[in-house]
């Protein structure tokens, strides 16, 4: 039974969305919220990686 990868798919484009929408709203000039989203961006991609992961393993 193999699993559809439309929910990849979903988190993808939300993440593309926030990284496209959340430098306009903050200014680039905060240090810490800079640091933030370094780590927040990091996060997502190793969270996509694992799911892609998990996805392979289980088919």
């Amino acid at each position: 039974m193999s699993q559809s990868h439309y929910p990849t798919l979903f988190i993808g484009l939300f993440i593309m969305v926030l990284l496209l929408v959340l430098p306009m709203i903050y200014p680039r000039r905060s240090f810490r919220f800079t640091m933030l989203f370094q780590v927040f961006t990091l996060g997502m991609a190793a969270l996509l990686f694992i799911l892609e992961l998990y996805q392979a393993l289980m088919e």
